[in-house]
C-alpha cells in the first residue's frame, strides 16, 4: 500500500482534523477523513484477503473484494453506512473434500437519525441459500445495551453437502431449512422467538449402511435462555422421536433430551441387520455425554465375523520412549447405564454357528472405566458345525457380574446323540480363558467320547483317516490334557510321539507326530500351524553317542549331533 496524496492532520479544543488521506494498491482504494466527533470512511475494491491474519490458523479462508461508504457523526447521532462484498466466498479445508459458500450478494445498510436507527442485512448464496436481516430502534447511534431493539431475522437452504465434509460418516445430506425469528428486548439483553425447522430431510449413515428418510428436527426460541428441540426420523419401517432443550447454566450449555422409538432399523450391513426400539435419556454438558434408559432390540440378523487383533503386549514389557510425552487434550466422556433386552428373533449365524440370541444386560460404564455389565445371554435353537459334523447346544450361557463386556463367564453343552450314546463338549470358564472338556452318557473314555462326537462311533472302530482327524481335534480344541489325548488316539493308530512343541525364538506352535521306522532311524512329521510348508525330519542313529538328523520343508538342513551322557 501506499499514500496516493499529501493530507493534514492538526488538533484544538474542539478536536482532531484528517483531511481525507488515501491509500493505494493495485485497483483497491481505502480513504478516510475526521473532523472532530464525525468522520468518513470510504473502501474501494479492498482485498478481503487482508484480514487473514486475524482469522488465525483456522483452515477458514476468506476471498472477494469489499466496498464500503461510511459517514458518522457521533455528536448529532448521525449514521449511514453502505457495506458490500463482491465475489465473496468463504472456504474451508483443502483440495476436493474443501467446504465452499460462493457469495452472490452480501450487502449491509445502517442509517442514524433523530428519530431512531435501522439496519439491514442480506446475504445471498449461489446455489440456493439466504439470509434476510432487519432491525429498529427509536434510539440514536451509538446507542447503549439497554437501547430497545426490534427486529426480524429469516434463513433458508437447500445446500446441506456441507454435512458430510464435516462429519465424514454422512453421505448424500438433503433436505430444506427453513428459519424466522423475532427480535426485541434491548441490545444488551435480546429477547429471541422463532424457530429453525428441517423439514424432508435425508441422510445415508456409511458405517451403518442405513437410509434415513424422512428427517424433521425443529430448534426453538421461546424468548428465554432455553432452545426447545424436537425431531422425528424414519429408518426401514420404524421411526425415532427426539424432544429436549439446551439450556444455559452460566458459562456453559447444556442439553438434555430423551430419545423414544419402535422397530428403528440401526444397521443394514450385509453381516448385520438391526433393528431398535430406544427409550433413552441423554444429557450432555462440559464435555461429558450420560446415557441411561433401556434399548431393546426386537429382531436381528447377524452373520458372525472374525474380528482383526494385534498382538497383545506381555505385561513385564517395558516401553522406553527418546521423546518426551505430548500432552493429549481430554476429548468426551461417557457415562452409561443401560438396560439392553434382546427380542425373540436375534438370529446369529457364521463359523459353522446358527441359533438364536436372548437375555438382559445392564450395561454400566463411568469415565476413564471399562464397561461392565450385570445380566445373562442365552442361546437358543443352537447348531454348531466342526469337523463335518452338527452339533446340537443343548445349554448355552453367558454370565456378566459386574464382568466387563468382552469377558464374561461361558456354560456350554453342546453334544451329538448316537443310537443311546450322548457324547458332547463342555465349555466353562471366562471367555477369554475358557476350560474345555468331553463328557458322555453313559460315561466312557475321552477318546472315545471324542470319537463318537466327530465320527459317531468309538475309537476302536474309527479309520486312519478319521485317527488323523481326532488327533488333530484333541490338540486344536484346546481341551484339558489335550496332549495326553492326543498320545492316546495317535498310539491306536500305531503312532508314538503325538505332542505340540514351540519354537524357541518365534514361539511358534507346531503338531509333531512321529514313529520308530527301525532301532536306528526315527521319522517325525511337523505340522507347522503359521506356515503353509510342512516338515520332514529323519533322526538317524549312526552309534553310541553319534547322531544324524536330516529335516526337509521350506528349508533344508542336515546336522550331526554327538552325545554325552553324564
Amino acid at each position: 500500500w501506499r499514500q496516493s496524496a499529501p493530507t493534514s492532520l492538526s488538533a484544538d479544543s474542539s478536536g482532531v482534523v484528517l483531511e481525507t488521506l488515501c491509500w493505494e494498491s493495485g485497483n483497491a482504494r481505502t480513504c478516510m477523513s475526521v473532523a472532530g466527533r464525525a468522520g468518513k470512511l470510504r473502501l474501494s475494491r479492498f482485498p478481503l484477503t487482508a484480514i487473514s491474519p486475524f482469522i488465525g490458523d483456522t483452515g477458514v479462508r476468506i476471498g472477494g473484494l469489499l466496498n464500503a461508504d461510511i459517514s458518522a457523526d457521533i455528536a448529532s447521532g448521525y449514521l449511514d453506512a453502505e457495506v458490500s462484498a463482491v465475489d465473496a466466498a468463504i472456504r474451508y479445508g483443502e483440495g476436493e473434500t474443501d467446504l465452499a459458500f460462493d457469495i452472490e450478494t452480501a450487502r449491509l445498510v445502517a442509517k442514524s437519525r433523530k428519530q431512531g436507527a435501522s439496519a439491514t442485512l442480506e446475504l445471498a448464496l449461489e446455489r440456493g441459500g439466504r439470509i434476510e436481516a432487519v432491525f429498529q430502534s427509536p434510539r440514536t447511534f451509538p446507542f447503549g445495551p439497554d437501547a430497545p431493539i426490534n427486529g426480524n431475522i429469516e434463513l433458508s437452504t437447500a445446500r446441506l453437502r456441507w454435512i458430510s465434509l464435516l462429519i465424514s460418516d454422512i453421505a448424500d445430506p438433503g433436505g430444506q431449512v427453513a428459519g424466522n425469528f423475532q427480535v426485541a428486548g434491548t441490545a444488551g439483553n435480546p429477547r429471541i422467538d422463532g424457530s429453525l425447522l428441517l423439514e424432508n430431510g435425508s441422510a445415508f449413515v456409511i458405517p451403518a449402511g442405513i437410509r434415513i428418510r424422512p428427517i424433521r428436527l425443529e430448534l426453538r426460541a421461546t424468548g428465554g435462555s432455553d432452545l426447545i428441540l424436537s425431531g422425528e426420523a424414519v429408518s426401514g419401517q420404524g421411526r425415532i422421536s427426539l424432544d429436549g432443550v439446551i439450556e444455559r447454566t452460566g458459562k456453559t450449555w447444556k442439553i438434555s433430551a430423551t430419545i423414544s422409538g419402535e422397530d428403528f432399523e440401526a444397521s443394514r450391513l450385509p453381516y448385520a441387520r438391526i433393528f431398535v426400539s430406544p427409550d433413552l435419556r441423554l444429557e450432555v454438558i462440559r464435555g461429558l455425554v450420560t446415557v441411561e434408559g433401556e434399548l431393546h432390540i426386537p429382531r436381528a440378523d447377524i452373520e458372525l465375523r472374525e474380528l482383526p487383533r494385534g498382538v497383545e503386549r506381555s505385561p513385564d514389557v517395558v516401553v522406553i520412549r527418546e521423546d518426551a510425552p505430548t500432552e493429549i487434550e481430554p476429548g468426551w466422556q461417557t457415562r452409561t447405564n443401560v438396560t439392553l433386552t434382546f427380542g425373540e428373533q436375534i438370529r446369529l449365524e457364521g463359523y459353522g454357528f446358527s441359533g438364536r440370541l436372548s437375555g438382559r444386560l445392564a450395561i454400566t460404564e463411568q469415565p476413564g472405566q471399562v464397561a461392565t455389565a450385570n445380566g445373562a445371554l442365552r442361546i437358543l435353537e443352537g447348531r454348531y458345525e466342526a469337523y463335518g459334523q452338527e452339533l446340537t447346544i443343548s445349554e448355552g450361557r453367558l454370565l456378566f457380574a459386574e464382568s466387563p463386556l468382552g469377558n464374561p463367564a461361558i456354560d456350554l453343552r453342546a453334544i451329538r446323540e448316537v443310537e443311546d450314546v450322548i457324547a458332547g463338549i463342555e465349555v466353562t470358564g471366562q471367555l477369554r480363558d475358557p476350560e474345555i472338556r468331553l463328557f458322555s452318557e453313559p460315561p466312557m473314555e475321552e477318546s472315545d467320547a471324542l470319537s463318537y462326537l466327530l465320527v459317531g462311533r468309538p475309537l476302536n472302530q474309527a479309520s486312519r483317516s478319521e485317527g488323523s482327524l481326532l488327533y488333530n481335534a484333541a490338540l486344536s480344541l484346546g481341551l484339558r490334557g489335550g496332549n495326553f489325548l492326543a498320545q492316546q488316539i495317535g498310539g491306536r493308530f500305531g503312532i508314538e510321539e503325538v505332542e505340540v512343541e514351540r519354537d524357541p525364538q518365534s514361539e511358534a506352535a507346531s503338531l509333531v507326530l512321529g514313529t520308530s521306522l527301525s532301532p536306528r532311524l526315527y521319522l517325525q512329521y511337523v505340522v507347522v500351524f503359521a506356515e503353509a510348508v510342512n516338515r520332514i525330519r529323519i533322526r538317524y542313529k549312526l552309534g553310541t553317542n553319534w547322531t544324524l538328523e536330516a529335516e526337509s520343508g521350506e528349508q533344508a538342513g542336515t546336522d550331526l549331533f554327538y552325545t554325552i551322557e553324564r
